[in-house]
């Protein structure tokens, strides 16, 4: 067997075994982003089959180039939707595929009838070779091809959109923010988009590459992705089980039936009687201390619409609710690190009990307020 097609057989194989992965993990714990994730990462296998057992010589044979010309193996406008899928579903607990959203697979669907109609002509009414005549497979025509890799580009863009209204509103009201961003998303998305780019530029710079032979390495980039996607994916699927992916369903179904502050004139207005009350909250009762504090539990504290929370730290300190917080965390810990015994406690078992829930939010929150390390401030106060 050709070692190309070795290769992509040993990728394809790692596909299927990570999409079974995520399907029994997403039985098990209810997650139905693992269900999405495990449709793409089966279609991007399916993806390179043609190459597969093209490099091995099935093209060559009649019986096994039937199966390759008239399986729809590629399925270019099926991949862009499942991957937009399962980006709301893994940003928006309360996610659930609606009639509308069956919009964005019309193209798969048409395509899908098309390729029946193929078969069925060819196979079963004339009995030989119409469509198929010119001995080349359809799902590599070019229109096909330059249709499915703008459909893909259009969609990794959405994904991308969604994820920057995600990470916004999680500035907004979660105070362990950093904990439920899933950095690695929008990595692995603009991966993708650049591995368009890349083969945007084989379609302009080489001219031979319609031909089957020329694509084996852009077919292994693909598949080497979809490695990465597939680790990261699943890995992170197990970290959505801890208590922070719990709370982050909670807060998503907190109601908003409580009233707006009754002080405030105009909604565009500062109410200056709810900024005195975060103060005193904050810097009074420490309610910055609780690790899974959220924007829900200030407006319960206080009894009003979790909006006004919002606007009023918006606009009364200039910063999100998830650097408000931080802010007063980082003072406490850099109160108690003047006051307090180092050689008894460590900085970061300071940091834990006010309210940070991990070193590294610890550290970033704490430069972004102080302009210097844990350690440089440290060290500052022992030098007076």
């Amino acid at each position: 067997m050709d070692y190309k097609s070795v290769s992509l057989f040993i990728l394809f194989l790692h596909n299927l075994l990570f999409a079974g992965l995520l399907v029994w993990h997403g039985r098990k714990n209810n997650l139905r982003s693992n269900y999405w994730l495990a449709s793409f990462l089966f279609l991007a296998a399916l993806y390179i089959v043609p190459f597969v057992l093209g490099y091995a010589g099935w093209y060559a044979v009649e019986w096994k180039r039937n199966i390759l010309f008239y399986f729809p193996f590629q399925q270019l406008f099926l991949l862009p939707p499942v991957l937009y899928m399962y980006t709301k579903s893994l940003l928006e607990p309360k996610f659930t595929f609606k009639k509308i959203d069956l919009v964005y697979f019309i193209p798969a669907i048409l395509y899908s009838f098309y390729t029946f109609i193929v078969w069925i002509t060819d196979q079963v009414i004339l009995g030989e070779y119409y469509f198929y005549d010119d001995g080349k497979d359809m799902d590599f025509d070019p229109w096909y091809q330059f249709a499915g890799f703008i459909y893909l580009l259009f969609f990794a863009a959405l994904c991308i959109k969604a994820y920057l209204r995600y990470r916004n509103n999680t500035f907004q009201i979660y105070s362990y923010a950093d904990a439920i961003l899933y950095i690695w998303l929008p990595r692995f998305i603009i991966a993708l988009i650049l591995l368009l780019l890349i083969r945007l530029c084989f379609f302009i710079t080489n001219p031979e590459w319609a031909n089957f032979g020329q694509k084996y390495w852009y077919y292994v980039s693909f598949s080497i992705l979809t490695y990465y996607i597939s680790i990261n994916g699943y890995i992170h699927a197990v970290k959505l089980v801890p208590i922070s992916w719990r709370n982050l369903k909670l807060a998503a179904s907190e109601r908003e039936d409580k009233p707006e502050y009754a002080d405030q004139s105009n909604e565009g207005d500062l109410d200056l009687a709810l900024k005195d009350s975060l103060v005193r909250l904050m810097e009074e009762e420490q309610f910055f201390s609780k690790p899974d504090l959220t924007l829900y539990d200030l407006a319960n504290e206080l009894d009003v619409h979790s909006r006004s929370i919002s606007q009023t730290i918006n606009m009364g300190f200039d910063m999100n609710f998830n650097d408000y917080v931080n802010m007063h965390r980082t003072k406490e810990v850099m109160k108690r690190m003047q006051t307090e015994d180092l050689g008894v406690k460590s900085i970061l078992g300071i940091a834990y009990d006010c309210g940070f829930n991990s070193k590294s939010t610890f550290n970033r929150a704490f430069k972004k307020y102080s302009n210097m390390t844990p350690s440089k401030y440290l060290a500052s106060i022992r030098k007076k």
